[in-house]
């Protein structure tokens, strides 16, 4: 997956990379809200107040869902 293919608004969930490093938030999809200036996202999780910025390799589009 490219990097352009996540937008701002898309749902996400972790990869199973993701979920290895990020134990509190395994079960967990959720939206992003913004890009960093390396290789992550902001993403606010569901069930979180603020957003949790992840690397590009640990989340995933969520069931093809786009924030459109």
């Amino acid at each position: 997956m490219q990097d352009d293919e996540l937008k701002i608004g898309d749902r996400v969930r972790l990869t199973p990379l993701g979920a290895l490093r990020n134990v509190g938030l395994a079960a967990r999809t959720g939206v992003i809200k913004g890009r960093t200036r390396g290789n992550g996202y902001y993403v606010q999780m569901d069930g979180n107040k603020s957003a949790s910025t992840l690397h590009r390799t640990y989340i995933e589009i969520d069931d093809g869902c786009r924030g459109d």
